[in-house]
């Protein structure tokens, strides 16, 4: 009984390794430059040895006019095209008949899987025979857009000369990495939003910006900083990139952009709790200018805290003299549902080298919901050096409700005789 068990067993592992042979062979090659040779040498078939670097006259390169062909299948990076020639080869010697190819490409990520078909022959009429040592071939082309694994699978339905239909596939596994790393700091200035990104090239290669452009959400405009208009009556009419021209980056190397977000309507409440910001669009070229292009997803910020009121500054003198009065002019918008009829109020242990000028209490009158009160705010210095005004707040008599008056700017106080 144990002596059946085991020739059974050895019958069905040696079934299973045993591999069905084809009369087609399939082939897939990714299609890719070759690199240049940066240093060391370049052995030839014919034994010839040439160095790594160039003699220019005034200088060595680093590197050369010597190119090698890939080894490899190579690094794939996210925002690049992936193109690969596929070759059905006819190997025997007697013809096969109605061939069909098909390329689908497997990508595998944390919650589901999908498939695209890149190639399929099945759609196009079937190549009628394949002679010997002739050969079907096809290039498949996908821009990556997806981290991690990726899987080529291609399969090959032909027919013999016996008329018996055959098919085998074939799977070419490869991992897509990120050739880019971005971070972002977002800094609130009122209604409007400035946005700093650092972008650093994390792949082993050097590589060449051609455009970092910020794709604003609909809520903003986007205004790029990265460009130094020319003076006026200049020669140069037209800006230049603060960082220069040539947007080159080594490996590790990080560049810093900066853009600014100004709201379509300033008056729109969403604004206060929207946190979508746009998306960061950036391409770039490598090695012998194989083209590369990342869309980040939407970027986001944490709003500001949403007061009732907001207030902002219109004018304010920057240099006032010590014991003399000056004013500052301000903008104050109800952004509660209610009317609100504010009153100026004091709090005497926050006045201290700022005083008001002025009566505390006295009415400013009433603002309805979603409108603007402007205000001239009478003050005193009695203290030289930079000091900040603070210590008053807007009253609501209506709800009884108490609203700091803030942000409010900062002035010098210079000396009387200065």
């Amino acid at each position: 009984m144990k002596k059946a068990a085991v020739e059974t067993t050895e019958w069905y592992i040696a079934k299973m390794e045993a591999k069905e042979t084809h009369l087609l062979s399939l082939k897939v090659m990714r299609l890719t430059k070759p690199t240049m040779v940066r240093d060391g040498a370049v052995a030839y078939e014919d034994g010839l040895i040439f160095p790594g670097g160039v003699d220019s006259g005034a200088s060595k390169v680093a590197v050369s006019d010597v190119v090698t062909l890939p080894q490899s299948f190579g690094s794939i990076f996210l925002g690049e095209t992936f193109t690969s020639y596929v070759i059905a080869h006819n190997e025997s010697r007697e013809k096969v008949t109605n061939i069909v190819v098909k390329a689908e490409l497997q990508m595998k990520s944390a919650d589901k899987a999908r498939s695209m078909v890149l190639l399929s022959t099945a759609d196009k009429p079937a190549t009628a025979e394949l002679a010997p040592e002739a050969s079907v071939d096809d290039i498949v082309s996908h821009e990556v857009k997806q981290l991690g694994v990726h899987i080529l699978v291609c399969s090959v339905w032909y027919n013999t000369k016996e008329d018996e239909r055959k098919f085998f596939r074939k799977f070419f596994r490869f991992e897509v990495e990120k050739p880019l790393d971005i971070k972002t700091k977002v800094y609130n200035d009122e209604n409007e939003i400035y946005l700093e990104a650092q972008v650093q090239n994390i792949m082993s290669t050097p590589m060449f910006l051609n455009r970092v452009q910020l794709q604003a959400a609909a809520a903003y405009t986007s205004t790029d900083l990265n460009q130094i208009e020319p003076p006026s009556g200049g020669a140069e009419k037209s800006p230049t990139a603060s960082l220069g021209e040539r947007q080159y980056l080594n490996s590790k190397d990080t560049r810093q952009y900066l853009f600014k977000l100004s709201p379509k309507d300033e008056n729109d409440p969403s604004l206060r709790t929207n946190t979508a910001l746009g998306k960061l669009d950036v391409m770039w070229r490598t090695n012998f200018g194989e083209q590369g292009r990342l869309q980040t997803s939407q970027l986001s910020r944490k709003p500001p805290p949403v007061h009732n009121i907001e207030v902002k500054v219109l004018d304010a003198p920057g240099e006032v003299r010590c014991g003399a009065g000056f004013a500052i002019k301000l903008a104050v918008k109800n952004w509660s549902a209610s009317p609100m009829e504010l009153s100026l109020k004091e709090e005497q242990a926050k006045l201290d080298a700022i005083l008001l000028d002025g009566k505390s209490g006295s009415s400013l009158g009433t603002v309805a919901p979603g409108g603007t009160l402007e205000m001239s705010l009478n003050l005193i210095a009695v203290s030289t050096g930079v000091h900040t005004v603070q210590g008053l707040s807007l009253y609501d008599r209506l709800t009884r409700t108490t609203h700091p008056l803030k942000p409010l700017p900062s002035v010098f106080v210079s000396h009387p005789s200065a």
